[in-house]
């Protein structure tokens, strides 16, 4: 007989403070493996004694003994109980020998046995199982985050959302499909989160052949970002920032040519042509969040320019500043 029920009654302690912490535990089949199959569902047996995986000799192995084993793993019932090394020989030491189980133990270290490590085998003789049915998929959804955008861009990227997941099928993988709000854009595997809608919200489904579940989650884009705002078309209009998770304008003290062409070339266009004053594109409504500002024209974001910021200028919305660029002339050489 065996004497391992200090190691089933280990890995039950280990496994209730896991859980009552809130630990999320994927895996399932506390110490058992299958090792060389096609797929999920069958290979040569392994179990994890003394720090370490061992084989199961195949002297007395029969479907009782690798059904215990398919529901250890979260399958149904054996249907073969490979003996001779059929996935080939394990390297490890051999663990268990002369396994005789009724078929109704939880855990294979339930059922008689010789000693944890005594044998008389060696690993042509490794035995295998082959199950039936499919562990189920255990979905978590992630949980909320938050991206930081570039800074000259109104636009995030973040890659799509998959779910942690215990997931032991040989039915097919998991598939993701999302569905996002009409302020994202999505691109390949990826989505971009406009930082002016922000947060957003992004659904998608996981499922596999039997399974399927919903996740929902909420990303919040922060960063530093320029748009145009009320011009004739994109290369003009009032100038708005974002900053501390708002947009808002730029007060037209000291606004001139070379604040202007630092905006135009943050937003991919050329240099500025003019940098009109007194919201000549309409008044803001959001806070004015830089005043005074004094650019060298070389800098390669507004934030990057001397100003003042946030609530400390002396301005009201009829002195928001703008711009008009001109497009960005591309030179080449035959």
């Amino acid at each position: 007989m065996r004497s391992g029920s200090s190691f089933s009654v280990a890995f039950a302690i280990l496994a209730f403070f896991a859980f009552g912490c809130n630990f999320q535990v994927a895996a399932l089949g506390i110490g058992v493996r299958l090792v060389g199959g096609s797929d999920s569902m069958e290979g040569r047996v392994e179990v994890f004694w003394n720090g370490a995986w061992g084989t199961v000799c195949d002297d007395l192995w029969d479907l009782r003994d690798a059904t215990v084993i398919c529901r250890e793993l979260g399958f149904r019932e054996a249907y073969a109980a490979p003996i001779g090394a059929a996935f080939g020989e394990g390297t490890v030491d051999i663990v268990l020998d002369d396994v005789r189980c009724t078929g109704n133990e939880e855990t294979v270290f339930d059922c008689p046995a010789r000693s944890l490590g005594v044998h008389d085998c060696v690993h042509s003789e490794d035995a295998g199982v082959r199950c039936t049915g499919d562990r189920p998929v255990i979905i978590i959804c992630p949980s909320n985050q938050t991206i930081d955008s570039d800074s000259n861009q109104n636009f995030a990227t973040v890659n799509l959302p998959g779910p942690a997941a215990s997931y032991h099928s040989s039915l097919g993988r998991l598939e993701i499909t999302i569905d996002v709000d009409g302020s994202t854009r999505r691109v390949n595997d990826e989505v971009r989160l406009s930082i002016a809608n922000s947060p957003h919200v992004l659904q998608f489904n996981a499922s596999d052949a039997n399974n399927t579940a919903t996740c929902s989650m909420q990303i919040s884009v922060l960063g530093i970002g320029v748009r145009l705002v009320g011009g004739s078309d994109s290369m003009e209009g009032r100038v708005e920032v974002f900053w501390n998770s708002a947009w808002g304008t730029v007060c037209d003290d000291d606004w001139d040519l070379q604040d202007a062409t630092v905006i135009c070339r943050e937003l991919g266009y050329g240099e500025a042509y003019a940098a009109p004053h007194e919201a000549a594109f309409g008044r803001g409504a959001g806070d004015i969040l830089l005043d005074e500002v004094r650019c060298t024209g070389n800098e390669e974001t507004v934030f990057d320019c001397t100003a003042i910021r946030g609530s400390g200028h002396d301005c009201s919305h009829y002195e928001d500043a703008g711009v008009r660029c001109s497009k960005l002339l591309m030179l080449t050489t035959d």
